[in-house]
């Protein structure tokens, strides 16, 4: 995965969500992490794409957190984080709905799309 090519936004997403599977004490960095972090950005285009489709994003962020909340917990001194197979996934259709866009970057609207 090149960072490169993605958005200052899309990058630090991606950095806090890895952040948060500490904090939690989790292992896999899963796409409902990034969805999560995308959401919390009161400011970024997320949370106004999913208000434009009548959905509330407070509704959607309870429910990711829910499910949150079921991933496996790793106890002791946090250890290493690893990419789930559908980060993996999603992070494929993001850079795939780039290049379809025929966009330079990667950005926030990509993962949202890829997940």
């Amino acid at each position: 995965m090149n960072l490169e090519k993605f958005t200052v936004k899309a990058q630090d997403a991606l950095t806090t969500a890895q952040q948060e599977v500490i904090n939690l004490g989790q292992q896999h960095l899963e796409p409902e992490h990034v969805l999560a972090v995308l959401l919390d950005d009161a400011e970024g285009l997320v949370p106004r794409l999913i208000k434009k489709v009548g959905v509330s994003p407070a509704t959607v962020r309870d429910q990711v957190q829910r499910a949150i909340e079921k991933f496996p917990k790793v106890y002791g001194q946090p250890g290493q984080v690893y990419a789930s197979p559908n980060f993996n996934q999603m992070m494929a259709i993001a850079s795939k709905e780039a290049s379809e866009l025929k966009d330079d970057y990667v950005s926030t609207e990509h993962l949202l799309l890829a997940i």
